[in-house]
């Protein structure tokens, strides 16, 4: 169905339906090496924010005096949540615990590699501090 406009309808009734239920805007993560979508999302309205970048590797093991780098556990949303309502004046409670999930999946050898871009329409608060982007918000 390429080149038939089946996309921009979907993505089109994507955001009607956003529009419907009085959402504040609708984000989305593109696929970088798709220049394609890039222009079709462009078309209709979302901005470029900024390139989101997934690494992959052994963790470092570094140590910062005066401070425990570990793992996130399932205790450590609450807090968390209260950097993101700082940073973005929203909590992602799901996202950290998904988040959670992700580290599992890649310490049992799972690995992801892909580049993808934040787009948006509608309100985008810009992040006043260190943050992790995700596509649950």
């Amino acid at each position: 169905m390429q080149n038939r406009g089946v996309g921009a309808r979907l993505m089109q009734d994507a955001i009607a339906r956003s529009a419907q239920r009085h959402a504040a805007g609708v984000r989305l993560l593109q696929s970088s090496f798709h220049n394609r979508t890039l222009c079709l999302y462009t078309k209709l309205g979302f901005r470029t924010r900024e390139a989101v970048s997934i690494l992959q590797g052994k963790a470092l093991g570094l140590k910062f005096p005066g401070y425990e780098v570990r793992s996130a556990t399932a205790a450590d949303v609450a807090v968390c949540n209260r950097i993101c309502h700082q940073v973005h004046g929203f909590d992602r409670g799901v996202e950290w615990r998904d988040a959670i999930v992700f580290a599992w999946c890649l310490e049992a050898g799972l690995k992801l590699v892909f580049q993808m871009t934040l787009m948006t329409t509608g309100l985008y608060h810009e992040p006043d501090g260190a943050y992790l982007p995700s596509v649950l918000y």
